[in-house]
């Protein structure tokens, strides 16, 4: 009886894993990380919504350019590393913040859902660069040596910098009780790309207003505050069996 019992429960447990198998591929069917899906592009007057960056020949852009320069020179190990780690677009670069269990591994939903989230966004922010078209730091000053492969595309406003406060504002709807610390999280990854050499202050301080701004616009999609629900539903069991280990370890 225990045995059929146990085999009742393990069927059941395959079942419900299946099931939430089958909806993530259902999910990645709809989810073509095709831009468009939540947010618009052209629906944004970005040239009214961002500041212009300086003028190449100001004396703005010569003082970015040592603050790059000087930057580079105090370069740490650590901080060359999270460039390099931050190259490459992850919302799973917060798991400095939440903790090891939020991994794309662990949570299939959210990871396909950011990067819907991702389409949406690069569509926009690569529509400010073409307004401005701003030259990389490297292009007007070799003394100044990128740590990365120098982006073809404008400076202004850094989709880096946007992508890391979008997703904070989203990850804190989510989860609220980490806000502040994923705000903070977002502004080190951002500065990372002047660490980097590939961009100005100001490509991050451009990269913030739009990415706050379309975290805002975002959360007023009924559709993103139903995955919002379902990232929560998702993470809790990994959230519970964390604290957990935590108090057991007092």
């Amino acid at each position: 009886m225990k045995n059929a019992h146990r085999h009742a429960r393990l069927f059941r447990a395959r079942i419900a894993s299946f099931a939430a198998l089958l909806a993530v591929i259902a999910l990645a069917s709809s989810l073509s990380a095709a831009p468009g899906r939540y947010l618009d592009a052209a629906a944004y007057d970005l040239a009214g919504l961002l500041p212009a960056p300086p003028p190449d020949d100001s004396l703005a852009t010569r003082a970015e350019l040592e603050t790059v320069y000087q930057a580079q020179l105090a370069r740490t190990p650590a901080q060359a590393e999270l460039a390099r780690r931050f190259d490459a677009y992850s919302v799973f670069h917060f798991d400095s913040v939440l903790g090891s269990w939020f991994n794309a591994e662990n949570l299939p939903f959210t990871a396909v859902f950011f990067e819907q989230i991702l389409a949406d966004r690069k569509a926009i922010s690569d529509t400010a660069k073409n307004i401005w078209n701003r030259p990389r730091p490297p292009l007007f000053d070799k003394s100044i040596r990128p740590l990365l492969e120098l982006p073809s595309s404008g400076a202004y406003p850094s989709g880096h910098s946007t992508q890391a406060h979008l997703w904070a504002g989203l990850l804190a709807a989510a989860f609220p009780m980490h806000g502040d610390a994923l705000r903070a999280r977002a502004r080190e990854l951002a500065w990372s790309r002047v660490v980097a050499g590939v961009h100005y202050p100001s490509d991050i301080i451009g990269g913030r207003i739009l990415g706050e701004r379309l975290a805002a616009d975002f959360l007023k999609n009924a559709e993103v505050q139903d995955a919002i629900a379902r990232i929560r539903a998702e993470a809790a069991p990994f959230q519970k069996s964390s604290a957990t280990g935590a108090a057991a370890a007092h």
